[in-house]
């Protein structure tokens, strides 16, 4: 069996039929580059042409091959910033004797299971379990699979989830509980020097069922393949494909999922050059629905990117991010459009405790087909910045807490509104109150604002929503194997037009056996 984990929790939050632009960030699976061991050399000519000798001179030479002290001065100056605040923060919860209480919580309460007996039953069963497959032999089949270069892991997550409005409704709210199932497969094939080269593959099915409204009832699937091969020590291609079939809630009660499928592709080619990495991408996505209800929101999208990362001191990367992309509505003329988005940035491991990630930038949207809308306005495209930064740290051994926060113009699926801008802010943390009790407890808050007067029933208005999420979870660890989680989270949206608005409150329990 492998070691201890804890799987993530299951989502199944609203969906909106509508296209969404991707928010371009450095591709994950970027080498990080590596700081280069020769030591600066003067940018000279020769005496008898004036050729530059060497062009890595002339762009690594101002910043030293990634060894500035300026932005590793920079770097220490904010994280000690930062841990100072946060340390802060600690002191007070140590104050309010946090830490203390939490300890004491955990130990009552496991006393009280030992008192009671209340995991004997369970335990009694996963022991069963385990010695079905010991003698099964399904264990040595696995280990068997994943011999060599090639590794095999697989999942399977159930989830029961009750809620008080099963389709978002502003009045007269429906409950439900659903059903969740989800098994999938992971293959990883590494090879080639230091086994830098892979091919990774998963795949993944989802089973939705409802108690109430077997009009919701679905099926689903993902399908995903990414790879990378070095060509040369410094010359990388790349692949990634997504392959989706699932379906969004609908808008109204008794109506069935809105089914949808969706295609991306994305060939990549990557440079890397000392504290350099180059990396220029193409990405084609599609998406159609079953239904012609909903063609409106059917595109196809092309996208090319440029990400240029440098690495400027031993814990200060640049980041540098160009996005050229084309939006093609089959369906529908006023939605196709073109944008271009410039952004640039840095990440930084700023302490031993803390990192943090921060980009800026620009974006241009036009539409292909202008529309007259109310006071004599015409809706012919925006332009907006757009940010996002992250900020990660470590509290304590058993304490990790993230903090977030982006803007960016989105894709509307509201008809008389081609667009909006979103501010999101996000803040998480997670607690371990023992090596097998894990708390986890976040809060977001976006705010959507549609720009161009519309008409909502009877009256013309600027729409804006308001956005308010809140969850907690607690996942125990019986076994490395299996990990039962329990939830509740809450969702509020308040809109200057009360048609938008909604409430709903979650209760959750989820059992996740990874092998």
């Amino acid at each position: 069996m492998p070691a201890n984990v804890y799987a993530g929790g299951l989502g199944d939050a609203k969906q909106e039929p509508v296209a969404k632009k991707a928010q371009s960030t450095s591709t994950a699976n970027a080498v990080s580059s590596t700081s280069s061991t020769s030591s600066t050399q003067e940018v000279s000519y020769s005496s008898g042409n004036g050729r530059v000798q060497d062009i890595k001179d002339i762009i690594d030479g101002p910043v030293k091959n990634g060894e500035n002290t300026v932005f590793e001065e920079w770097a220490t100056h904010l994280g000690q910033k930062v841990d100072w605040i946060f340390d802060r923060a600690l002191d007070f919860g140590e104050h309010m004797r946090f830490p203390e209480s939490s300890d004491k919580l955990v130990k009552r309460v496991r006393q009280a299971v030992d008192d009671f007996g209340a995991d004997k039953p369970v335990y009694s069963v996963l022991d069963a379990a385990a010695r079905f497959v010991e003698k099964a032999r399904i264990t040595d089949v696995y280990n068997a699979a994943s011999n060599g270069p090639i590794t095999v892991n697989g999942y399977y997550k159930q989830r029961v989830k009750y809620t008080d409005n099963a389709f978002y409704e502003p009045t007269s709210p429906e409950d439900d509980v659903n059903f969740l199932e989800v098994p999938g497969i992971i293959v990883n094939y590494r090879f080639g020097k230091d086994n830098r080269n892979y091919v990774k593959a998963l795949y993944e099915a989802r089973f939705r069922h409802s108690i109430k409204s077997d009009e919701i009832n679905d099926q689903g699937q993902t399908l995903g393949v990414s790879s990378k091969v070095y060509l040369k020590d410094d010359l990388y291609v790349g692949f990634r494909e997504r392959f989706i079939k699932d379906s969004a809630l609908p808008a109204a009660q008794k109506l069935k999922r809105i089914e949808y499928v969706e295609q991306q592709v994305t060939p990549m080619i990557g440079f890397d050059w000392g504290v350099w990495n180059v990396e220029a991408s193409y990405d084609n996505k599609h998406r159609w629905f079953d239904s012609d209800l909903f063609n409106t929101f059917q595109y196809e999208q092309n996208t090319f990117s440029l990400d240029i990362r440098r690495k400027m001191s031993e814990r200060f990367t640049a980041l540098f991010d160009y996005d050229l992309s084309y939006y093609d509505y089959k369906k529908s003329n006023t939605r196709a459009s073109r944008y271009w988005q410039i952004t640039g940035g840095f990440e930084s491991r700023l302490s031993k405790r803390s990192s943090f990630v921060a980009k800026v930038g620009f974006q241009d949207r036009e539409y292909k087909r202008e529309r007259a809308l109310v006071f004599n306005q015409i809706d012919a495209g925006f332009s907006s910045y757009v940010a996002s930064m992250s900020l990660r740290h470590r509290l304590t051994k058993r304490t990790t807490v993230d903090v977030s926060y982006r803007r960016a113009p989105e894709e509307s699926s509201f008809t008389d509104n081609r667009f909006y801008i979103e501010n999101s802010f996000s803040l998480g943390t997670t607690h371990y109150f023992s090596k097998k009790l894990r708390g986890r407890f976040a809060m977001a808050y976006k705010n959507r604002d549609f720009e161009i007067p519309t008409l909502v029933g009877v009256l013309i208005t600027e729409r804006e929503d308001n956005l308010i999420a809140v969850n907690a979870n607690l996942d125990y660890s019986f076994k490395p194997w299996f990990i039962m989680s329990t939830g509740y989270e809450y969702e509020r949206r308040n809109s200057n037009s009360s048609v938008f608005d909604y409430t709903v409150n979650s209760l959750t329990v989820d059992f996740t056996v990874p092998f």
